[in-house]
Order: C-alpha cells, then sequence, then structure tokens
C-alpha cells in the first residue's frame, strides 16, 4: 500500500492547522468584539443617566405637587387604580411618559424613575424595571422583561433620593456586533484562498530538493548504477537516510562483484574438463561396435553437450554486468534476426517446423548489436525447443517491438520463466531436448540493461506460447 504522498500531507496538515487557528482567531474576535460593544453600551448607559440626573435635579427643586402638576398631562397611571399621591417607596404607583429619548442605530433607551411613591416609565415601550438595590448602583445587569433580554444600569441620587435605571433591548447591541464582527472578520475572510495558495506553492517549491533527490535516484535505477549519492546535493534531513542508501549500495556492488567473479570462475573451470570429457565420448563412440553401448555414449554426448551449454549460459550472464556501459548504437533488427534463424535453421528442419517471418526492413533500436544476438538467439531457441514437432514459430517485427510466437501445450506460471534455472513443472512434457533454465533468464537481463520490457505470456485459446521484447 502506497502512503500519501509527503506534499499533500504537509499541505494538508499546514492548511488545516492554519482553518483551526484562523477560526479560533474569529472566536476569540467575535468575544472581544462583543465585550467591547458590551463595555462601549455599558458606558453609554452610564453616561445617559448622569444626563438623566442632571436634568431630574431641575425638576426636584420644588415640590413633589409642582412635579406631579408638571407632568400630569403626559403621565399615565400604569394598571393601578391608585392616584399618584398613595404610591410608597416599596409600592410605587407605576406611571408612563410618552416622550422618549432617540439613539438612532442603538434604538430607544428605556429610563425608569423612582422618585417618592412614583415609578417613572419615560417612553411608549419602556419595560418596568426591577426595583434597585443599593449593590446594584453603578453595575449594568441582564435581565429578562416579557421575555427579552435588557442590559440595564441603575444610578442613586442621594441629595434627593431619586434612582434612575436606563436599559438598551440586547438585540440592538447584538445587531451591531455581529455588524462589527463581518467587519472584523471579512478582510480575514478575503485572504484565506490567497493564504492556502501561498502555503501551497511554498510547500512544493521547498519540496524541491526531495524532488531533485527523487529524480537522482530514479536516473541511476535507470542505469542500473550502484555509485553513491553525493550528499551535497541532499537536504539536510535525508542525509541520515542517504548514507544508509549508500551503505546498502555498496554492498550490494560487493555482492554482484562476488557472483560475477564466482560465477566466471566456476565456469571457466568447468570448461576445460567437459571439453576433455566430449573428446573422449566422441572417441569412444568411434571405437564402439555394438549398438547398446553407442546408444548409451549417445545419451552420455547428450548430456556433456547439455552441461557444456549451460556452463556458457553461465558465462553469458557473468559478462551481462548492469554496470557496464553497452556501447549502444542503432541497429537495425531484419539482418540481426535474419543470422539468428540462419544459424538456427537446422532445428527446423530436423522437427519438421513452419517458420512465420515478417520483420520490417527499416525497424531499428537502440541498443548493443553483439547483446541483440544473444537476446534474440535465446528467444528464438527456446521457441524452437518448446514447440512440438509439425508446429509452427512466428517471428514478428515492427516499431521498436520483437515478437516470438510458437505452438505450445499448456505453460503454467510464465511470469517465472525469467527465474535461474525454473523450467517449470511440465517442462519436460514440453520440450524433446530439456534446456538450462537460463535463457530468459539472460533475455530478462539484456532487457533490462537496454531498458526494455519483456512480456511472456500463454493463451489457452489458441495454444501459443509469446515473449514480446518492446523497446523504449
Amino acid at each position: 500500500m502506497i502512503a500519501p504522498s509527503l506534499r499533500k500531507r504537509l499541505t494538508a496538515t499546514v492548511i488545516s492547522i492554519f482553518l483551526v487557528s484562523w477560526l479560533l482567531s474569529a472566536l476569540l474576535t467575535t468575544v472581544a468584539a462583543r465585550l467591547v460593544l458590551q463595555s462601549e453600551v455599558d458606558k453609554m448607559l452610564g453616561s445617559m443617566l448622569e444626563v438623566t440626573a442632571k436634568v431630574g435635579r431641575t425638576f426636584l427643586q420644588g415640590e413633589l405637587e409642582q412635579l406631579q402638576a408638571t407632568f400630569s398631562q403626559s403621565m399615565v397611571v400604569v394598571n393601578d387604580q391608585r392616584g399618584i399621591e398613595e404610591g410608597t417607596r416599596d409600592n410605587p404607583v407605576v406611571v408612563r411618559l410618552d416622550e422618549g429619548l432617540d439613539l438612532g442605530t442603538l434604538g430607544t433607551p428605556a429610563l425608569n424613575v423612582w422618585v417618592g411613591g412614583i415609578q417613572l416609565l419615560i417612553g411608549q415601550n419602556t419595560p418596568i424595571f426591577p426595583h434597585p438595590s443599593q449593590v446594584d448602583i453603578g453595575v449594568a445587569l441582564d435581565q429578562e422583561m416579557d421575555g427579552q433580554m435588557w442590559r440595564v444600569t441603575y444610578l442613586h441620587d442621594e441629595g434627593y433620593q431619586v434612582w434612575y435605571a436606563t436599559g438598551l433591548a440586547n438585540t440592538a447591541s447584538q445587531f451591531d456586533a455581529g455588524r462589527l464582527l463581518l467587519q472584523l472578520l471579512m478582510p480575514l475572510a478575503l485572504i484565506i484562498p490567497l493564504t492556502i495558495v501561498a502555503l501551497y506553492v511554498g510547500i512544493h517549491r521547498n519540496l524541491k530538493p526531495l524532488r531533485a533527490l527523487s529524480q537522482l535516484i530514479e536516473t541511476r535505477r535507470a542505469r542500473q548504477s550502484l555509485e553513491p549519492i553525493e550528499e551535497p546535493a541532499v537536504p539536510e534531513e535525508m542525509i541520515p537516510v542517504v548514507d544508509s542508501l549508500n551503505h546498502l549500495l555498496e554492498r550490494l556492488a560487493d555482492t554482484l562483484e562476488n557472483e560475477k567473479r564466482f560465477t566466471a570462475n566456476a565456469a571457466h573451470e568447468l570448461q576445460t574438463p567437459l571439453a576433455a570429457i566430449t573428446t573422449e565420448v566422441q572417441l569412444c563412440q568411434r571405437l564402439l561396435t555394438d549398438d547398446a553401448s553407442a546408444e548409451m555414449m549417445q545419451r552420455i554426448y547428450a548430456r556433456v553437450q547439455r552441461a557444456s551449454h549451460s556452463v556458457r549460459q553461465l558465462l553469458t550472464l557473468a559478462r551481462l554486468d548492469p554496470q557496464t556501459p553497452l556501447g549502444e548504437e542503432t541497429v537495425l533488427l531484419h539482418p540481426v534476426l535474419e543470422e539468428v534463424v540462419s544459424e538456427l535453421g537446422h532445428r527446423l528442419s530436423e522437427r519438421g517446423l513452419q517458420l512465420q517471418f515478417e520483420v520490417d526492413d527499416g525497424c531499428s533500436v537502440m541498443a548493443n548489436r553483439a547483446a541483440l544476438l544473444i537476446l534474440f538467439r535465446n528467444l528464438v531457441s527456446n521457441a524452437l525447443r518448446y514447440t512440438p514437432r509439425g508446429g509452427q514459430v512466428a517471428i514478428t517485427a515492427g516499431e521498436r517491438q520483437v515478437t516470438v510466437e510458437n505452438d505450445s501445450l499448456e505453460v503454467r506460471e510464465p511470469e517465472r520463466l525469467t527465474d535461474r534455472f525454473y523450467r517449470g513443472d511440465n517442462a519436460p512434457q514440453l520440450a524433446e531436448e530439456a534446456g538450462t533454465g537460463l535463457g530468459l533468464s539472460i533475455v530478462s537481463r539484456i532487457c533490462e540493461l537496454h531498458g526494455a520490457r519483456l512480456a511472456l505470456a500463454y493463451c489457452a485459446d489458441t495454444g501459443r506460447f509469446s515473449a514480446r521484447v518492446q523497446f523504449l
């Protein structure tokens, strides 16, 4: 399972942190804006009370009867059958003065005045505030009247023993708080898309060294290079990873070199005794006269030849060093494939096989010609070996692609045929002449060195096995 890319995770994390921080800032700004607005409302209500108290003192210069006479025309007793003179401090007569004070966008504040036994309600929609106590002086309180919350402030005039209360419905202050909040957050909301784009671009640019390192590793993989990666081109945080990778590449290079040396030495040491055995067997074949001994010697000769072929294949594998440049050139495929067919043509007549050869004359690839000869020789030899007698082998080549097909019995697990010495469970039934299990492994190695793709497949419907080499 492939984990999400570092760029996507880093971008998502940074943007998430930014958005959460923005939301928290918006929340704190909202709270701060409400507190500031509430403080300003409280100050305004306090100032209004002071002005009301100064005005009230002017009216309170005379007697209570004079005050009653002054307001008698505009005062209306609210839900009370008593006269104004019958009110007391603890049980005042509530009267309303219809004239109120308009504060524009904040609405009309409600004023209550307690003087003697009268509680004046100044304004048409002014509610009846509860009678204050000493602890309520100068304190703004939230009180619910008639299902609506009010912000109420009290003031006591000790000289005349008059209480003043002014209030403002919270809906008015909330409206202004929302508008203020919108004004504060609108600039922040407008820069969110710009900030997200800037974060994405910044992260993309700062991850450029990682992309360069990835491209460097990919280039080395394409060239099959085991050279260590230079640390000056590596970000500081990736140095431990690159050091570990360099140590791994060094150990891998040593392992491959030891394998190559061992294979070459072993194959070389086997060549001499095998050649001697072949000579002795051929000599014995000339001297033998009875059929039974000649048949036995022929079987020995076939097995020695097979061993010699395995040694040659091992030497070929040892020479195909992935770190050695191949010296590529433009190679025409038609002459190369013709040469391979001419070399192996006697096996067609020996086994009665039919060959279909369709190769474009101008088809060419960038490759090493000697390596291509080995590649196609192994592919065609493999097809000739495993095609039943009287079967058909087809060689086709087009634009950067060569396909070798042959009639065949069922091939199980074709993807494993490139493993060394793997011949399949039913290989003896497929071929009269046993192979070494190294041919397709050599083909796979040569394809890797050229950056080509090898595809092996068996089609049960047609009963044909195909090996396709796609050059890039």
